[in-house]
């Protein structure tokens, strides 16, 4: 992911950040390069390798509040794959502590029926780093319901859900992000809890 901001508000990064796109460091931005998260499969039995395609920029507007915009297109190998553009409201109170804000698109697509389909989503997360190397988020998204009944309640695809992880950060760029989430199925109109994480190896 790469960040534009101006050169008299750049500081170099220590570490790989917690956040994809990155922690604040007092009022500047950090710029990071471009990543490829080549490991980022949920820890449960069918699910495919994942690449993860994350660019995204940041802009200040006033305070310590930023805008986020970007585009993210994630495949899932032999499964499908998914476009997202959207943008997103962060606020940092202190240094531990930053909300987040933002709504989506996102254009589907399932290479074994070849269905597409399109879905707007709002999502919400709140990050408080409790130690340098662990951090604690709870997370929340929205998605309308696809005009393809194939997609609703994939887990390869967005959905709705709710949920709180840890996320450890490792060294040379990798991080497990652990944790527990309610996910709605549009299938079954119903909310089903699941254990979640993830490996994330930046290159």
């Amino acid at each position: 992911m790469r960040f534009n901001v101006p050169a008299n508000n750049l500081k170099t990064p220590s570490s790989y950040p917690f956040k994809v796109k990155a922690l604040f460091q007092d009022k500047a931005l950090p710029i990071y390069g471009n990543y490829n998260f080549l490991l980022q499969s949920e820890f449960r039995k069918g699910q495919p390798l994942t690449n993860d395609f994350i660019k995204a920029q940041a802009n200040k507007i006033f305070g310590k509040l930023y805008l986020y915009s970007g585009s993210r297109q994630v495949t899932h190998i032999a499964y499908g794959e998914y476009f997202q553009i959207g943008g997103e409201l962060s606020w940092q109170p202190y240094s531990k502590l930053s909300v987040d804000v933002g709504s989506f698109f996102s254009r589907q697509y399932d290479y074994l029926t070849a269905a597409r389909s399109d879905v707007l989503g709002i999502n919400t997360k709140t990050s408080y780093n409790l130690t340098n190397k662990i951090q604690f988020n709870i997370f929340g998204q929205y998605t309308t319901p696809s005009q393809n009944s194939f997609f609703n309640g994939n887990p390869l695809f967005p959905n709705s859900s709710i949920g709180s992880s840890l996320l450890f950060n490792l060294k040379n760029k990798t991080q497990i992000d652990m944790g527990v989430k309610h996910r709605y199925y549009e299938n079954k109109m119903s909310w089903n809890m699941e254990s979640v994480g993830k490996i994330s190896v930046g290159f």
